[in-house]
């Protein structure tokens, strides 16, 4: 048990790590192959086999935490963060979620300051586009013809 404990902290190390640190996928892929070295050279010191298992379960953490990291670029709304207006235009994907005093609507980007792409973001009210996890002022015109049987849902 105690074992099993040791290789749960040396992930949990690995991973906040990989957040303090935040290298390069390629980087903790390359150191992969020294605790290997340890754990086939030393096969008669069962203390360096278990330094080079733990090892790997901090580089297997800090490579777990690289693969799910979001790829951020100038095709993902994020990346426009803290920069000013951006002009999202996009397809509403689904009817409109009416709350006491919002208007909220999933939208599929297809345009973004001019850019072709496809993204998501939630809509509140109708002239503002703001993605969950942006911070930037961003706006949107809406275009197209809101149907009487969209808005009736609703109430029945």
């Amino acid at each position: 048990m105690i074992k099993l404990t040791l290789l749960t902290i040396a992930w949990l190390i690995g991973i906040a790590l990989s957040h303090w640190l935040n290298p390069s996928l390629s980087a903790v892929l390359v150191l992969f192959p020294a605790p290997l070295a340890l754990i086939a050279l030393w096969r008669d010191r069962r203390s360096v086999q278990r330094l080079g298992v733990y090892a790997l379960a901090l580089l297997a953490g800090a490579a777990w935490v690289q693969l799910r990291a979001p790829r951020i670029d100038a095709g993902h709304v994020a990346f426009y963060n803290d920069t000013g207006v951006v002009v999202v235009r996009g397809v509403v994907e689904s009817d409109p979620e009416l709350g006491d005093t919002t208007l909220s609507m999933r939208v599929r980007a297809v345009e973004l300051d001019g850019n072709k792409k496809a993204s998501e973001c939630v809509v509140a009210g109708a002239d503002g586009c703001v993605p969950l996890w942006a911070k930037a002022p961003i706006s949107t015109r809406l275009e197209g013809s809101v149907g009487s049987e969209t808005l009736g849902k609703r109430g029945s």
